[in-house]
């Protein structure tokens, strides 16, 4: 259960980010709070989001320098994990940061 964690780690990530980017255009729609703090809300979790995987992303690969090839494997494929929620995460982003 252990390895199941750190594996979908980095996806549990991206799929909080999706959850809380695409609720506050909600927000924004009802009125409930101003676009500027929508905004910021939206750049604070994005750089939290991406702060987290990379920190996933770093620690999978260190931690699976140092294990016997069967744990290294899972920690390298966690690492790439993280790594692809990370780009997931900027693909997410890239659109309400370039408008």
């Amino acid at each position: 259960m252990r390895a199941w964690r750190g594996l979908l780690a980095g996806l549990a990530i991206w799929l909080l980010h999706f959850a809380i980017v695409y609720a506050l255009p909600s927000l924004g729609a009802i009125g409930a709070a101003p676009p500027a703090t929508l905004a910021i809300a939206h750049s604070v979790t994005t750089l939290a989001c991406l702060a987290a995987v990379a920190f996933l992303a770093v620690a999978g690969w260190r931690k699976g320098r140092a294990e016997e090839p069967g744990a290294a494997f899972r920690h390298h494929v966690s690492a790439l994990g993280a790594a692809l929620a990370g780009v997931a995460i900027l693909w997410q982003s890239a659109p309400a940061w370039l408008s």
